[in-house]
């Protein structure tokens, strides 16, 4: 069993790890014109292609505005193509 010393540490390097994984992924990501959130939206659509605007913004519990500016974005730069 982990003292609370131990989980805080653990929990602070696990942050570390993350901060530093998540940075290296947007640089590169950057070089595509992706966003970090969009990153979500292209997994969805990989799953489930097919998918509406109303059933992404449910699956990813976002609104439909901002799921709607992810999709512009991602169809202009040829990411995703609607019907």
């Amino acid at each position: 069993m982990l003292t609370t010393k131990q989980n805080l540490n653990l929990g602070f390097n696990f942050l570390q790890v993350s901060t530093v994984y998540r940075t290296l992924l947007e640089k590169e990501m950057n070089k595509f014109d992706l966003h970090y959130s969009q990153i979500s939206v292209l997994y969805l659509l990989w799953q489930n292609n097919g998918l509406s605007q109303i059933e992404i913004a449910k699956q990813l519990q976002l609104s439909q505005p901002t799921i709607n500016k992810m999709i512009k974005s991602l169809t202009k730069n040829e990411f995703v193509f609607c019907s």
